[in-house]
């Protein structure tokens, strides 16, 4: 016939390669030009023809067409026998005429049996709906008593238990395509499958482990009870309340929940068959400790175990505010000889163990080196610093891993005209007090009996402790360390560290490293910050802010003294160093610093002005290196206030009267109307004021 042809064994396998509709035509009956175009469906189950012609030749049949399809297309079933008469009758009745969309056979579709069904035998018709979805994210919680919130019903089922029976599918009738190929009845299987610690015997579904029923994802499974912390330190036995009679374990089955749930180490035998002796009644909510691990120890650090109280101390506040120094260690008074403290070596660290068996690694002690500082006598043990003595009488000081002993400078009265100014290189104990005008320096710390009158100046390395009190607008007291008094007023004040203050800070301009604390001695207004501004890095405790007659206090989170300073200094060198940059860039006619002309300007420039211009060149690349040092540094300090900020609170234990500013960095908050006890602290940018809640 001219054309080609496609075997009946080879057109269905070459049409299921293919996707969508296939369309063919061909050439078909004996000696003529006779031709039909097949379109077979997406999916095989049915043909039509596109186009059907006899081209003129009425001797043609419905045979000749079925022949056609057979032969040519591989159609062999369900051929619409009728239809194709009826096509065969028109074709012959106008032979020249075209024929179109015309369906001529479809296949015999398969028809599905029964579908399988799974009947749950676990628990009564009765009983009460399982907790599925709440059950399996109860045994991941992060703690035990986020597990013991959730409430749940639940069934424990034993090893062996039936689960479920599986009905299996009935049986269909296979169907056949156009092709003549079959079509397999579909089956209809039940979705649910034997999931974790199940197994399925001859249809019937079974607990393979002591544990909760579970189901969701089509599968039914069984739970472990156990509930392993994050750290994998901790498995406890979880019951909770039961839909159902009460399943109690056995050790063999506790056991085997353990080793599912990996745990082989640290396992508490004795609470096992203590829990399987009493379990716990079917509606309750009940843990027990199955096994623990072993924490890791780290080793302690070299450190020296002294032979005195070396950690400072507040001293006593008085009824009235003032400061009992006996009760207070700054000064640490030793004898000629008196031994010191004894140098405790670093120790090795012991590992643990997790409840997989899995060590965990220990820190060993970090090894230091203690040293005996000013007028401490050293001995030494292969080498190394063993034990400190006293070679002296004196006050004896700790600081970081050096113990030293200064000499005392004392002043039996006051600091008047009698004594003069005073500076030593030691600590210095005042009797009395420090009268106006006159100055006091020590490189150690400065005990003070008496009080810091109008105009002194007192200047410590160390701490500095006033017993009676710090008074005076020209007043200023400086200390590397702490700073501890009765009262302050109208002075101006600097600590490193903390400041404790028995009664009251009045107009005083205070800015300390640490924690500022007001303590309520003194009458009425004790615990009170009234005016003037004072700032503190690490927060601030006291019973009032502010007063009904004070027009302004402001207390802030800020920098402490030494930071202030350079911060201050390096905020003044930047806006100096674009002052002169922008002066020396209109000089050299640039429009900025980084005007890519700057390498070429002298050397275009006519040879007299070269020395002045190269001389202008010079220093704005030495402006530029400082101002880039001095903001660096700038950016570098407030964002060490930024940390500061996250953290330190600011507790006011009485009341906050309005006109009171509080100050966070660069943030404020001012208070428009008198507030009860409150804690102001920083909330991502903005200050918040919340309840006080005390210590």
């Amino acid at each position: 016939m001219g054309a080609t042809t496609f075997p009946k064994d080879a057109l269905p396998g070459d049409a299921a390669e293919e996707k969508g509709p296939i369309a063919r035509r061909e050439i078909f009956g004996p000696d003529t030009g006779a031709f039909m175009e097949i379109e077979i469906s997406e999916d095989r189950q049915q043909a039509a023809i596109k186009t059907l012609s006899f081209c003129g030749d009425p001797a043609l049949t419905a045979e000749d067409i079925t022949k056609g399809l057979a032969q040519l297309f591989g159609i062999e079933h369900g051929v619409l026998e009728s239809t194709v008469r009826e096509l065969a009758g028109r074709a012959q009745a106008a032979p020249d005429k075209v024929h179109r969309d015309i369906v001529i056979a479809r296949a015999t579709p398969p028809v599905p049996g029964g579908p399988g069904q799974i009947e749950y035998t676990f628990q009564a018709d009765d009983a009460p709906e399982l907790s599925c979805a709440g059950l399996r994210t109860a045994l991941v919680q992060q703690s035990l008593d986020e597990v013991l919130a959730v409430e749940l019903q639940t069934l424990l089922v034993a090893p062996g238990c039936e689960l479920a029976v599986r009905t299996p599918p009935g049986a269909g009738e296979d169907g056949c395509d156009i092709f003549g190929q079959t079509l397999p009845a579909p089956v209809q299987e039940a979705r649910v499958k034997a999931g974790v610690n199940v197994r399925e015997e001859g249809g019937r579904i079974l607990a393979d482990a002591y544990g909760y029923v579970w189901i969701g994802d089509d599968r039914i499974s069984v739970l472990p009870p156990v509930w392993v912390s994050a750290d994998r330190m901790q498995a406890h036995f979880v019951h909770f309340p039961q839909a159902g009679e009460q399943c109690a374990p056995r050790v063999d089955w506790i056991a085997d929940a353990l080793r599912r749930r990996g745990i082989q180490y640290g396992v508490e035998q004795d609470r096992i068959a203590a829990l399987c002796q009493a379990p716990p009644p079917a509606p309750d909510t009940f843990t027990c400790l199955l096994a623990s691990g072993t924490s890791p120890e780290n080793g302690a650090d070299t450190y020296v175990e002294y032979a005195f109280e070396h950690q400072k101390k507040g001293g006593t506040i008085r009824p009235d505010g003032s400061i009992d120094l006996r009760e207070r260690n700054a000064a640490l008074t030793v004898e000629e000889n008196q031994f010191l403290g004894e140098v405790i070596a670093a120790t090795r660290g012991m590992p643990g163990t997790n409840l997989m068996g899995e060590e965990l690694v220990a820190k060993d002690g970090e090894q230091k080196t203690f040293k005996g500082g000013e007028n401490v006598r050293v001995e030494s043990e292969g080498g190394e610093p063993r034990a400190f003595y006293a070679q002296i009488k004196g006050n004896a000081h700790v600081k970081g891993e050096t113990v030293a002993v200064q000499p005392v400078f004392e002043v039996g009265g006051n600091v008047d005209y009698e004594t003069g100014n005073i500076e030593v290189g030691t600590d210095l104990d005042i009797k009395g007090s420090v009268l106006s005008g006159f100055t006091v320096v020590a490189a150690g710390s400065i005990s003070i009996g008496g009080t810091i009158e109008l105009g002194a100046t007192v200047r410590a390395g160390g701490d500095i402790a006033a017993a009676q009190g710090i008074v005076g607008q020209s007043t200023v007291v400086v200390a590397e360390g702490d700073i501890a008094t009765k009262f302050i007023q109208n002075a101006a004040l600097a600590a490193g560290g903390d400041l404790a203050v028995g009664s009251y800070i009045h107009n005083a301009r205070v800015r300390v490293g640490g924690r500022i604390e007001v303590q309520a001695g003194g009458g009425e207004h004790g615990g009170s910050i009234v005016g003037g501004e004072v700032f503190a890095t690490r927060g601030f405790a006291a019973r009032f802010f502010g007063s009904d007659s004070s027009e302004r206090t402001l207390c802030g989170i800020g920098l402490d003294p030494a930071q202030a300073a350079e911060a201050e200094k390096a905020a003044k060198l930047v806006v100096l160093c674009e002052g002169n940059i922008e002066k020396i860039c209109r000089a050299l006619g640039l429009k900025n610093e980084n005007d890519g002309r700057i390498e070429t300007l002298v050397a275009e420039a006519p040879e007299a002005r070269r020395p002045v211009l190269a001389k202008l060149v010079a220093e704005l690349e030495k402006l530029k290196k400082v101002w880039k040092k001095s903001f660096d540094r700038q950016r570098a300090l407030e964002s060490q206030i930024a940390g500061h900020l996250q953290t330190a609170r600011v507790d006011v234990a009485a009341k906050v009267y309005p006109g009171v500013e509080i100050r966070f960095g660069t943030e404020s908050l001012i208070v428009s109307e008198t507030l009860a006890a409150s804690s102001f602290s920083m909330v991502k940018d903005h200050i918040e004021r919340g309840d006080y809640a005390g210590d």
